[in-house]
């Protein structure tokens, strides 16, 4: 079983949101997954940098947001 790390984003510092993503590295035990309410084509270009799921809607909101990832990430590894 892995653990999901959910980020959700509005208009995010592709910096801020680089570093946190880099510096969790690559681990196999864990999965991370982008739910961008902006749909940023930087944090677009970013999970795909670094094989990070990636999720993007109108603002629906930070609970919302959290709450899709979980819902694509558990399609997707049912």
């Amino acid at each position: 079983m892995k653990l999901l790390i959910s980020i959700v984003t509005y208009k995010s510092d592709i910096n801020v949101l680089e570093n946190i993503i880099r510096n969790l590295g690559t681990n196999k035990d864990y999965i991370i997954s982008i739910f961008d309410n902006s749909s940023s084509q930087a944090i677009s270009r970013i999970s795909l940098k670094y094989n990070c799921y990636y999720f993007k809607s109108h603002n629906i909101g930070f609970g919302a947001g959290h709450n899709k990832n979980v819902e694509m990430i558990f399609r997707k590894f049912k």
